[in-house]
């Protein structure tokens, strides 16, 4: 099955609004490799990892996305196409690694952190202005 598509296990635990606990501990090799394998959830967690514990509107989440994979477009069907697959993909995946919170009723994102999946990131990709 394709990383680009919704599972059955990512959808509910995407519907959970409980708040999950942070991640505890390391992160094994193929899990971190697993979500930074997608340059959307690459984008999510640098835009993220800059905010810690504070709770993000999805909508601005989706707006960061849009614009790093399109900056010229307008709103459109790209955004919503974002939006879904953020919705169904790739917050049900970095939640299921205990890395951030997804509120679905209040429609926020609140990230935990991970030292050591953020460091697997390069410069441009964690927003310290740094060229590659």
């Amino acid at each position: 099955m394709s990383d680009e598509s919704p599972t059955e296990r990512d959808t509910a635990a995407f519907r959970n609004d409980s708040h999950q606990t942070p991640q505890q501990g390391e992160i094994p090799r193929d899990e971190r490799h697993r979500l930074l394998a997608s340059g959307r959830r690459r984008t999510v967690v640098s835009f993220l990892a800059t905010r810690p514990g504070i709770t993000v509107d999805f909508d601005d989440l989706v707006a960061v996305v849009v614009e790093s994979e399109c900056p010229d477009s307008g709103p459109g069907t790209h955004r919503q196409r974002v939006a879904t697959n953020l919705h169904h993909v790739h917050l049900p995946k970095l939640a299921d690694a205990g890395l951030l919170f997804y509120g679905l009723e209040e429609g926020t994102v609140e990230y935990h952190g991970s030292e050591r999946l953020e460091s697997f990131l390069g410069p441009t990709e964690t927003g310290d202005g740094a060229t590659e």
